[in-house]
């Protein structure tokens, strides 16, 4: 299996957050099923991230 890391370079508040995870989700399910997928957010969006990654096999990060 394949690990990819995204690493995000953008400044997006909690409703973006949300937002993105949730498009995500829908738009990229068969994707998600042949590798293993970490999100990297800053960390002013990282509460919120945990919360919408819980339900999903979507592992998290932190940026330093």
């Amino acid at each position: 299996m394949k690990t990819v890391i995204a690493n995000w370079k953008m400044n997006v508040d909690h409703n973006e957050t949300i937002k993105y995870f949730t498009k995500l989700k829908v738009q990229n399910e068969f994707f998600f099923q042949k590798a293993d997928v970490a999100f990297c957010p800053p960390f002013t969006s990282l509460y919120t991230a945990s919360v919408a990654v819980s339900d999903t096999k979507f592992n998290l990060g932190a940026q330093n």
